[in-house]
């Protein structure tokens, strides 16, 4: 579990390295998470990225997998100014665009 900390960590100060926070698209990319009451979980979710045996990497996937379900706001209505319910994106979308941006830099 190590190596998944360490690869989180090294991606997420990465991700601090190149991010201005001043950018418009972060600065929009953050109104659109307030607007939709998309919260972070109150503890990373690690993916795990380490090698090992394939019965406990399917265990790994299995308990991500299982957190970023709990996490995940698709499901949720969230009130904007209208009165009209929305739809949140999930935790997983999130990750997925993010890490597609990261491999398309």
């Amino acid at each position: 579990m190590l190596v998944d900390r360490e690869n989180y960590w090294l991606n997420s100060e990465y991700t601090s390295w190149i991010t201005d926070p001043n950018d418009r698209e972060v600065r929009e990319e953050r109104l659109r998470r307030k607007r939709l009451g998309i919260k972070p979980p109150p503890a990373p979710l690690l993916p795990p990225v380490a090698m090992r045996p394939p019965d406990l990497a399917e265990l790994r996937r299995s308990q991500y997998d299982t957190a970023l379900a709990e996490y995940s706001t698709a499901n949720a209505p969230v009130r904007i100014g209208s009165g009209g319910d929305i739809k949140a994106g999930s935790v997983r979308e999130l990750l997925q665009i993010l890490d597609a941006r990261d491999r398309a830099r």
